[in-house]
């Protein structure tokens, strides 16, 4: 509730996966984007067509 949409993101794992720390987890695979239209590519958003 405390972040701007843009900064929103879920976890989804496979849980058949290990993962040994949380850096396993990948922004685009694991880490996904609440809201892709507002969220940066940097956290896995759609670049923004001009």
């Amino acid at each position: 509730f405390g972040l701007f949409d843009a900064n929103k993101v879920y976890v989804s794992l496979d849980l058949a996966a290990r993962y040994k720390t949380v850096h396993d987890l990948r922004i685009g695979h694991e880490l996904l984007p609440l809201y892709p239209d507002k969220a940066p590519v940097r956290l896995g958003g759609r670049a923004k067509a001009s």
